[in-house]
């Protein structure tokens, strides 16, 4: 990580004599980067990924394609660890959810193997390639590869349950006894992900894992520690991938602006109205503001929504299709 930030990083000085980019270790070895953060016009201090972690970030825009970004990364990596000799990427992957929203949308695109099947992102000689899909209310063991899970982060928290304390010495040397209905027992999604050989890692909407000292990061963390080369790669997807106190990632390596989007057409130019272009209503305070009357103080902003979504339904009604095609 270091080498990457100082080859490739832009580099935003205080001034013309202060180094304004400083690599330091704490004395419980954390690495940190100290440096001048150009959008808040201060120094501040971020830690950094273990020196054996492969993490880098994606800022992209809301909308922009992350998930097709996933899918395109997942694709890369399985076959990249399958026909390239000596690979150290890898053909499992967990991608993980920051609530039930995202978790719903990533079920539809990836549940059902459904992104791979529309888009073409398997090379037709390579087909038929059919991952195995666990979702995060399934049982079902992985295969030795070839697996995506998909899940909020919950279920790999370490258990929460009280802790266990040994009844004698034989159960402090050889733990606790095995259920006694062995048949039942089934996994844990943490225990069947540490029993994998390697592993990537895929955040979404990854400003959720800024603080390592979070239970979402300590869980990947852990994860990373219990593969016996550690986790192939941690891959964070965010239109705004920014710590506790507004400072980009230091690992962000793409940078896909919403401007940039939008000149791209792959998103909808954003239609801004303010206070000032409502000929019927004076200057609001936002405390004034109620459910009660929220409908009347915001009437020219639901017309005006309402007559852009009128154009776009007669637009793409003339050329026989539907926005959002994926």
């Amino acid at each position: 990580m270091k080498a990457l930030i100082e080859q490739f990083a832009t580099i935003r000085r205080q001034n013309l004599i202060e180094n304004t980019v400083e690599f330091q270790t704490t004395m419980d070895g954390r690495r940190q980067v100290r440096r001048y953060v150009a959008e808040l016009d201060a120094v501040g201090v971020q830690d950094l990924p273990p020196e054996e972690l492969r993490r880098y970030a994606f800022k992209m825009a809301t909308g922009s394609g992350k998930t097709v970004v996933m899918a395109m990364t997942i694709v890369w990596s399985y076959f990249h660890k399958r026909k390239v000799a000596g690979s150290d990427l890898s053909t499992n992957f967990l991608i993980v959810a920051p609530n039930v929203i995202v978790y719903q949308r990533l079920e539809k695109d990836i549940g059902s193997n459904r992104i791979f099947r529309e888009l073409p992102l398997v090379p037709p000689e390579w087909e038929p390639w059919t991952p195995k899909v666990i979702l995060r209310d399934e049982s079902s063991d992985p295969r030795s590869g070839g697996n995506i899970f998909v899940t909020n982060i919950h279920p790999l928290y370490e258990s929460r349950g009280t802790a266990w304390t040994p009844a004698n010495a034989v159960e402090a040397l050889l733990g606790a006894a095995p259920s006694a209905n062995l048949a039942s027992y089934e996994r844990s999604m943490l225990e069947r992900l540490r029993g994998l050989r390697d592993l990537v890692v895929i955040n979404d909407e990854a400003h959720h894992v800024h603080d390592e000292d979070l239970a979402w990061s300590q869980s990947l963390l852990g994860i990373h520690r219990s593969l016996p080369q550690g986790l192939a790669l941690w891959l964070d997807f965010s239109a705004t991938p920014k710590d506790q106190h507004g400072m980009y990632f230091p690992w962000t390596v793409c940078d896909y602006p919403l401007a940039q989007a939008v000149d791209d057409r792959i998103v909808k130019a954003p239609i801004i109205v303010a206070w000032a272009d409502d000929p019927e209503q004076p200057a609001h305070d936002p405390d004034d503001i109620t459910k009660e009357n929220v409908c009347d103080k915001f009437a020219f902003w639901i017309r005006a929504a309402v007559q852009r979504w009128k154009e776009h339904f007669e637009t793409y009604q003339r050329l026989d299709t539907k926005p959002g095609c994926l």
